[in-house]
C-alpha cells in the first residue's frame, strides 16, 4: 500500500549512526564496573551487534537489510539484550533503545507489524526489568502509544496518497486514450473523406477545362463526376457509421481491390494488383488499416509522384503480411532504402502511413530512386 517511508540517504545514515551510538553505549555499560555480572555471551553478542551497526553505516546492502523486517527483528533482539544488563543505568539505556526500536518500526514497517512489535517489546522489557517496571513502564507505554498513533496516521496518509496517485494515473491514461483516439480519427479523416474531396477538386478542374474546349465531352465527364460524388457521399456515410460502430463492426473501405480500382479511375494511371487475397488472414480491424495504408500510398503517388504506373503487391511469407506499393515517378528527396526509425530521424516519409504501420506493430522500409520511382515495403505480423 506504500506505507514505508521514503527517506534521503543522509537521513538513513543518521539512523544507522544512532544505532551504532546505542550499541557502543550498551557495550561500554556491559564492561563497566556497574555491571560486573554481565555474561560473557551477552558481551560477545553486543560486540557482534556493534559490528553490524557499523556495517549499516558503511554498507548500502547492510543498510537495506536494517530497514527490512529481519533487520527490525534484530533491533528487537538488541533491545532485549540491553534490558537484560544488570546495571541500574541499563534502564535508561533500555528506554533509549526502545524509542529507537519504535522509531525504525514507524518508518520502515507496516502498522500491524509495528503494533505487534511494539506491544511484544514493551511486555518483554517490563518482564525482564521487573525491578524497574514502575519507573520505566509509563515512559515506555507512552512511547509505544505515540508510535502506534503516528503509525496509524501514517497508514491513513499513505492510503490517501495511494488513492490520489491512482486517480492521477487514471486521468493520465484517459488523456492518453483521448489523444490516441484523436490521432486515429485525424488519420482516418485524412485517408478517407479528405482524400475523396481532394480527388473531387482535381476532377472538377479537369471538367472545367474540358467544358471550355469541348462542351459535349465536358457534360459527359460532368455526369461521371456526379456519379462519383454520389459514391463518395455513400463512403462518407460509411465513414460516419464506422465511427459509431463497435470495434469489430462498422464499414470501412471495402477491399484493397476497391482502393486500387478507384485509383485507376480517378488518376487515369494503370495500376497492378497482386495477392489481394492475402489480406483475408487479418482480422477486420487490421484489414481496414491495411486498406487505408494502400489507399494513402496510392493517393500520394497520384498527388506527388508524377508517375505513369503504379503497382501493389501483397504476400504472406514467413508468417507475416508484406505489402509493396511502387511507382515509376520522381521518388522521394533521398536516394536509398531507409527503415521506419531512420525516416523518423530524417523527418521524411509518409506520416500517416508511418503512424498506422507503427500502430500495427509492423515495419516500414522506403526505397527511393530520384527520378526513377519509389517503393514502400511494409511488413505486418500475423
Amino acid at each position: 500500500m506504500g506505507e514505508l517511508a521514503v527517506l534521503p540517504v543522509r537521513s538513513r545514515r543518521l539512523l544507522c549512526a544512532a544505532r551504532l551510538g546505542v550499541s557502543v553505549a550498551a557495550f561500554a555499560l556491559a564492561f563497566s564496573p556497574a555491571a560486573p555480572a554481565a555474561a560473557v555471551a551477552a558481551r560477545v553478542t553486543l560486540l557482534a551487534f556493534g559490528g553490524y551497526a557499523l556495517a549499516t553505516l558503511m554498507s548500502a546492502a547492510a543498510r537495506r537489510f536494517s530497514e527490512s523486517t529481519g533487520g527490525w527483528v534484530l533491533d528487537g533482539f538488541f533491545l532485549l539484550l540491553c534490558a537484560g544488563l544488570p546495571a541500574p543505568a541499563a534502564g535508561w539505556l533500555c528506554a533509549a533503545v526502545f524509542a529507537f526500536f519504535v522509531s525504525t518500526g514507524l518508518l520502515f514497517q507496516t502498522w500491524p507489524r509495528l503494533a505487534v512489535g511494539a506491544g511484544a517489546g514493551l511486555a518483554l522489557v517490563l518482564l525482564i526489568r521487573s525491578g524497574d517496571a514502575s519507573a520505566l513502564g509509563p515512559g515506555l507505554a507512552a512511547c509505544s502509544a505515540v508510535g502506534l498513533v503516528a503509525g496509524w496516521y501514517k497508514r491513513r496518509l499513505a492510503q490517501r496518497v495511494f488513492s490520489a496517485a491512482r486517480r492521477v494515473q487514471s486521468g493520465f491514461c484517459v488523456q492518453e486514450a483521448v489523444r490516441a483516439e484523436r490521432q486515429r480519427l485525424a488519420a482516418d479523416f485524412h485517408d478517407g473523406p479528405l482524400q475523396n474531396f481532394a480527388g473531387l477538386q482535381m476532377r472538377l478542374e479537369v471538367v472545367r477545362k474540358l467544358l471550355e474546349r469541348d462542351p459535349s465531352e465536358g457534360l459527359r465527364d460532368l455526369a461521371e463526376l456526379q456519379r462519383l460524388t454520389g459514391a463518395q457521399t455513400c463512403e462518407i456515410r460509411a465513414f460516419i457509421r464506422d465511427l459509431a460502430a463497435s470495434e469489430d463492426g462498422g464499414a470501412g473501405p471495402a477491399t484493397v481491390g476497391f482502393a486500387v480500382e478507384r485509383f485507376r479511375r480517378e488518376s487515369g494511371l494503370p495500376a497492378d494488383l497482386e495477392g489481394e487475397d492475402a489480406v483475408s488472414a487479418l482480422d477486420c480491424v487490421r484489414a481496414r488499416e491495411v486498406v487505408k495504408i494502400v489507399r494513402e500510398g496510392l493517393h500520394n503517388i497520384h498527388k506527388h509522384a508524377g508517375a505513369s504506373h503504379a503497382a501493389v503487391r501483397i504476400g504472406r511469407p514467413d508468417g507475416g503480411l508484406e505489402i509493396a506499393i511502387a511507382d515509376d515517378g520522381k521518388g522521394f528527396p533521398f536516394d536509398g532504402a531507409y527503415a521506419l526509425d531512420e525516416l523518423d530521424r530524417m523527418g521524411m516519409g509518409p506520416q500517416s502511413i508511418k503512424r498506422r504501420v507503427r500502430a500495427l506493430g509492423g515495419d516500414l522500409v522506403v526505397q527511393s530512386r530520384p527520378n526513377a520511382g519509389a517503393e514502400l515495403r511494409i511488413r505486418i505480423p500475423l
